[in-house]
């Protein structure tokens, strides 16, 4: 009876270690889990962001401003003696490796933004971008944009107020620059004396002159040169309480 029992046990242990070897023969092998290949973000694009985020000041015209805002908006104003006319939308920028099919040839090492609002979509090239400049090219008309950045405090005029900004020398000789809001003169007010400085033209920045001085506003300084000996000398805004900041360009 025993050996009758042992026999039966090694038969069942036979069948069940058969069909184990058998489940692992033909078992598919495990599927590796499938990982998703994250691009990366474009330095271009990354870098580019995150200089034009801010409000900016229009070098061609002192009633325009656009502020890039990190929520893909972005807001123009335009400053007028009837009062602001806002235009807001969303914003974006591309290059040649992620653009919408365009009517126009990209560059693939330059970087474009994408501007939509209730008027249409608009594209424009960043032919630079620094901290403190910023300039674009219109793709549709070939118009180029130049902007300042905005200090903080500064506000858009309603084309009827001047801007004023006061300014401390590296000679410690001080002055205040009185802009109408044309932008096509500046009054420089200095030790109790006023004189009337015409705009000329100008590569950089804005620049004044008259008969003896000149005045070249740029980013947030300015550089004064004394022609009759072309002594120079470099002044910028002290930030004085009540007394906003100004920005012009490189």
């Amino acid at each position: 009876m025993k050996k009758i029992i042992l026999i039966v046990t090694a038969i069942v242990i036979a069948v069940v270690g058969f069909q184990a070897g058998q489940f692992v023969a033909t078992r598919e092998p495990s599927e590796s889990p499938v990982v998703e290949e994250k691009k990366m973000p474009d330095p271009r694009i990354t870098a580019a962001w995150e200089k034009m985020i801010g409000t900016w000041s229009s070098e061609d015209d002192g009633n325009f401003q656009r502020e890039y805002r990190d929520d893909s908006m972005f807001t123009d104003v335009y400053g007028s003696s009837e009062g602001e006319t806002k235009t807001e939308g969303e914003w974006s920028l591309f290059t040649s490796d992620n653009a919408d099919e365009m009517l126009f040839q990209l560059n693939g090492e330059d970087v474009y933004v994408k501007q939509v609002e209730e008027a249409g979509t608009f594209y424009f090239r960043i032919a630079s971008v620094t901290p403190e400049t910023l300039e674009l090219i219109n793709v549709d008309k070939g118009d180029t944009l130049r902007f300042g950045r905005m200090a903080t405090g500064m506000e858009l005029q309603d084309g009827t107020e001047d801007l004023s900004a006061s300014f401390r020398c590296d000679d410690d000789s001080s002055f205040v620059a009185h802009f109408p809001s044309s932008m096509e003169e500046v009054k420089i007010s200095s030790e109790g004396e006023e004189n009337v400085f015409v705009k000329v033209d100008s590569e950089n920045g804005k620049k004044y002159e008259n008969d003896s001085w000149t005045f070249l506003f740029r980013g947030e300084e300015a550089t004064v040169t004394d022609r009759s000996n072309e002594s120079t000398k470099i002044c910028t805004p002290p930030f004085e309480e009540g007394v906003a900041p100004m920005n012009f360009g490189d």
